[in-house]
């Protein structure tokens, strides 16, 4: 499973879709905050099935991929995370490195060097297909998330979640 935490919609699905060609047995679940993704990441601890992979933005609104960061690590420290963002400065990635983050993917427009990234990422840290208890109850949450009709983040935090494939 491969965990994608953003707020750029556009973004989600091209990761997913690229994804799909490139490691089709991979579930890619995206989140659009960092409150959604740890509590997709307290789901994978219940159930003792934790993502390969979970590649966080570093601007989102409410908390940033940082602060997102030194959450997710203090409660799941050996998870592999990767920062996106679309700036590659040399001060971004002393901090991200510094944060936890063990790598830092180029949000670029071009398809070519994001497809290159994304194999990467393939090759290091993808290993197991997805279990069948997440398969259905992500359907599930994807069903509930779509007749709602929006991926905003109110008191009852919603998660903007899609199966593997979906465009």
């Amino acid at each position: 499973m491969i965990l994608v935490c953003d707020d750029d919609i556009m973004f989600k699905r091209k990761i997913r879709k690229m994804f799909s060609q490139i490691s089709p047995d991979h579930e890619v679940i995206d989140t659009c905050s960092c409150f959604s993704l740890i509590d997709l990441l307290h789901d994978c601890e219940r159930h003792n099935d934790f993502p390969e992979v979970v590649l966080i933005d570093m601007m989102m609104p409410v908390k940033t991929g940082i602060e997102c960061i030194d959450i997710v690590r203090k409660r799941f420290p050996s998870i592999p995370c990767i920062a996106m963002s679309t700036s590659m400065s040399e001060r971004l990635m002393r901090e991200t490195y510094a944060h936890g983050f063990n790598a830092l993917l180029h949000k670029t427009l071009n398809n070519d060097d994001l497809n290159e990234q994304l194999s990467a990422i393939d090759k290091m840290w993808l290993q197991r297909p997805m279990p069948s208890w997440r398969a259905k109850k992500y359907k599930t949450e994807t069903q509930r998330v779509e007749r709602r009709g929006n991926h905003r983040l109110g008191k009852n935090r919603t998660m903007d979640i899609d199966n593997k494939g979906s465009n």
